[in-house]
């Protein structure tokens, strides 16, 4: 289950849909696992509720889906940039899309 907000929690999950709450954890782990028993309380039906785990440290976040993986919701956190396939050097950083401001 979530826990009450805590100075020492790293990651945050925003729920809207499902019961329009915030949930604080300490772990990926923790957060997916409270995420998956909303879905199968909840269901997954259209509109059934969007969730976002926020990484309070590295100010990233991700939207959580049905059956996405730890190692990819940490992959996700990890940063706030990309690189293009053929920079294998990864010299040329590019701000993932939904960092970047809108114009």
């Amino acid at each position: 289950m979530g826990m009450n907000k805590d100075v020492g929690m790293t990651y945050r999950l925003s729920l809207s849909g499902f019961q329009d709450a915030v949930e604080h954890f300490h772990t990926v782990v923790e957060a997916l696992a409270f995420y998956e028993s909303l879905q199968e309380r909840e269901g997954d039906a259209p509109g059934a509720g969007r969730a976002e785990l926020h990484c309070l440290q590295r100010n990233t976040f991700v939207v959580l889906l049905p059956g996405i993986s730890v190692q990819t919701v940490t992959e996700e956190l990890e940063t706030v940039w990309e690189w293009a396939p053929e920079d294998r050097l990864k010299i040329r950083p590019m701000l993932k899309e939904r960092y970047r401001t809108k114009t």
